[in-house]
């Protein structure tokens, strides 16, 4: 058995019985006592210390709340429980085994069925069960569930630590997981940084027509495309190979990422493909992998900006009021047919200059822009109402307004 670590009490002095305490909570603490640490420990009258029977994760040592989970029944986590301490728990479960909890759960800190479903699928991997009155796994957090988390997040530390290469008197640490050259690297920005990334708004001449606008507007949108990419990136890095402590905003980005394509439930289907009945889309490898690759495609759509933004030809009932829309082959029930009039393409209707509340401001013509280049992607199979949650183009659109604004939404006057 591992050493555990000392200095934290499991406890509160109030709590934690005496030697020799016939109480039910002694009688538990003993009988905890001796199945973790050897049977005739506590009967030979031997009063084990609070240390040894400690969380010793750094995710989890510091947590009172749990500590408690790991000594005593009417401390484990069930549905419905709330804390800060679920989010550890969830946390954990990512970390571990890749496990996914619904965003409004961890937002909430609450222990929901998702997070139940997480936790049955961890216990059932290790046969957690209690023998005595059980035949199968169930979805609590009790004490052989804690201190099988707290034991392989422990393990995942230790596999964590940067390896130190000595030559003669120098040493050097080496990053275990070289950095995915495919798209922009680095750390991500503060958030008061990113606008010097993204470049300070062009200011468009009046007499430009909403595709000319839109023009100007194409370099600042690849800028937030980027930055969502770089996150992507650190995102992938993080899934290959999970590292602790958690990296800063590593799970907030999951969250956001869940929220705007929902849950991920394999297989999906992958808009990349012909058709969307593919299934192509197997795990979350894949899909941080396919919504990159949709967003490395949109970067070059916006590159061809000059070819591939028009002013509408005359008014399309379809789309009146919207700030854009993309035409591709073929053409869907209302759309104009092909023509030199409405080649395949994006378009920019007079809302996206202005509409009933004002003029439309730089960010939300610059989101506005890229949202119709990832439609474009794929001959539209991207869609506003789509079924596949690879699919959504609000969802690619989201997450970039995630990743420059710390948001999920923009208004018009942005």
């Amino acid at each position: 058995m591992r050493a555990r670590r000392v200095g934290f009490p499991s406890v509160p002095p109030s709590v934690a019985p005496t030697n020799g305490d016939a109480s039910p909570a002694g009688r538990a603490y003993s009988f905890l006592a001796c199945s973790r640490l050897g049977a005739d420990s506590a009967c030979c009258g031997f009063d084990p210390s609070e240390e040894a029977m400690s969380l010793a994760s750094e995710m989890f040592r510091d947590d009172r709340r749990l500590q408690e989970c790991l000594l005593h029944d009417r401390a484990h986590l069930t549905e419905g429980t709330v804390g800060p301490f679920v989010n550890k728990v969830q946390d954990a479960l990512f970390v571990i085994d890749g496990l996914r909890c619904v965003p409004e759960e961890r937002r909430l800190q609450r222990y929901g069925p998702s997070t139940a479903a997480a936790v049955h699928s961890f216990k059932k991997r290790r046969r957690i069960i209690n023998r005595s009155y059980q035949t199968q796994a169930d979805d609590i957090v009790g004490k052989m569930t804690i201190d099988a988390l707290d034991k392989a997040l422990v393990e995942k530390e230790r596999q964590c630590r940067p390896v130190v290469h000595v030559a003669g008197a120098r040493a050097k640490a080496v990053a275990s997981v070289p950095g995915d050259r495919r798209r922009p690297n680095g750390p991500l920005p503060p958030a008061g940084a990113r606008a010097a990334l993204i470049g300070a708004p062009v200011s468009a001449p009046s007499n430009l027509s909403p595709a000319g606008v839109a023009m100007t507007r194409a370099p600042g949108a690849a800028a937030l495309v980027n930055l969502a990419r770089r996150r992507l990136g650190a995102m992938m890095q993080f899934h290959a190979h999970p590292t602790l402590p958690l990296p800063p905003g590593i799970m907030p980005s999951f969250d956001a990422l869940w929220a705007c394509f929902g849950l991920p439930v394999f297989p999906k289907n992958s808009p990349l493909l012909p058709g969307q009945t593919n299934q192509a889309v197997k795990s979350i490898a894949d899909f941080l992998r396919v919504v990159d690759d949709v967003y490395e495609r949109a970067v070059r759509h916006l590159a061809q900006a000059n070819t591939l933004f028009h002013d509408p030809a005359g008014p399309v009932p379809e789309f009146d009021g919207a700030h854009a829309f993309t035409l591709t082959t073929p053409r869907k029930p209302g759309e104009p047919a092909p023509s030199a009039a409405f080649p395949d393409g994006c378009f920019f209707n007079p809302r996206y200059l202005a509409g009933a509340e004002g003029p439309v401001g730089t960010r939300k013509q610059m989101v506005v822009a890229l949202h119709e280049c990832v439609h474009f992607v794929q001959n539209d199979n991207i869609a506003d109402n789509a079924t596949q949650t690879l699919s959504s183009a609000h969802g690619y659109s989201d997450f970039v307004i995630f990743c420059a604004f710390g948001r999920m939404a923009i208004s018009d006057s942005e």
